[in-house]
């Protein structure tokens, strides 16, 4: 450790700022899954209308759409985590195919000094991650579920659509 402290010490900053790049890629997916959201609710303006009309009241129609928020951010947070254990597992036979197929060496052995690109998943930051990921795209269809709550019925089943 003492020996190469500068190649640690760059490992943990990659690290560190991986992070920050993963934290940014899911506050997008959380955006997308916001805007998407609104445009659902857009879009449903008379059904919630009529469901405001029918007695329905504002925590019912936030919990539908925080709900349908919260499964699409579980749906996507599962496939996530299956696409990225499975690059992972294959990390080395992709980076072979790469090589042989557009004869791109992204990590050539002669600069790395590695015969295999070498990789750890440690399950408390996939948890940590997975989480966090599902927490936010929930907190995003909050937004989205509050507007369509908020809607009076008379003016959503006057609109024109």
């Amino acid at each position: 450790m003492e020996l190469n402290r500068q190649i640690f010490g760059a490992v943990d900053m990659e690290r560190r700022m991986m992070f920050f790049l993963l934290f940014a890629i899911i506050l997008v997916a959380a955006f997308c899954i916001m805007n998407t959201m609104i445009t659902v609710t857009v879009q449903k303006r008379r059904e919630i209308g009529l469901m405001k009309a029918l007695g329905a009241q504002i925590q019912q129609i936030v919990w539908l759409f925080l709900g349908q928020g919260m499964i699409v951010g579980a749906v996507g947070t599962l496939i996530g985590i299956g696409s990225g254990l499975l690059l992972v597992h294959f990390r080395n036979p992709i980076l072979d195919w790469l090589s042989d197929s557009f004869h791109l060496t992204i990590f050539p052995k002669d600069v790395y000094m590695l015969g295999e690109l070498p990789a750890k998943v440690v399950p408390g930051d996939v948890v940590i991650i997975s989480i966090g990921a599902f927490l936010i795209c929930s907190v995003a269809a909050l937004v989205p579920a509050y507007i369509a709550a908020r809607l009076e019925p008379a003016v959503a089943l006057r609109a024109d659509q």
